[in-house]
């Protein structure tokens, strides 16, 4: 009898050719995995696999919590669903200085709503090595393409760029 894994479709496996709908179980104490299956005479069929390593344990475990989630109806959550549902904080009741601009004779502080980024832009074509070093030691990248600095918009990151205000009215050009 040869047993095959579906990964594509957990809630079933393919036993001699044949499709069949199938439920895990995981021993951990015993390192195996248990699976049960009706045949397609109605018969109830089941197999023991031991699991090699850890890793082979993770995998099964892995893999039938997905079959039992699709046996169930149950919807597997996004990555955009899940993060919403860890951040109890809603983004604009948290964050009241999104869409503000902090502006310089030489520079632009802009929160970006719609890149989800603090930018820092500069009005001369190079700031000096203390700006840069500044902005920088605050978390801000270097976009080539934007020609300008980003960060992740945080409150933290926000607070670090108001900080910077200081630093580039005391020396923006060299």
């Amino acid at each position: 009898m040869t047993l095959e894994f579906n990964p594509l479709s957990p809630e079933y496996i393919t036993v001699d050719g044949k499709e069949c709908a199938a439920v895990y179980t995981i021993d951990r104490a015993a390192r195996a995995v248990t699976v049960e299956w009706y045949d397609y005479d109605g018969n109830q069929q089941t197999a023991t696999v031991a699991a090699a390593d850890d890793y082979e344990l993770y995998l099964a475990a892995r893999h039938t919590a997905r079959a039992n989630n699709r046996l169930h109806g149950v919807k597997q959550e996004t990555r955009p669903e899940r993060a919403a549902r860890l951040d109890p904080v809603k983004a604009d009741e948290a964050r009241p200085w999104i869409g503000e601009a902090i502006k310089g004779k030489r520079w632009e502080i802009f929160a970006d709503p719609a890149a989800h980024r603090i930018r820092i832009t500069f009005f001369v074509k190079l700031p000096s090595a203390r700006v840069r070093e500044a902005v920088k030691a605050a978390g801000f990248k270097w976009s080539p393409n934007g020609q300008c600095w980003l960060a992740r918009m945080t409150n933290a990151n926000w607070g670090a760029a108001q900080k910077l205000t200081m630093v580039f009215d005391g020396g923006i050009t060299r």
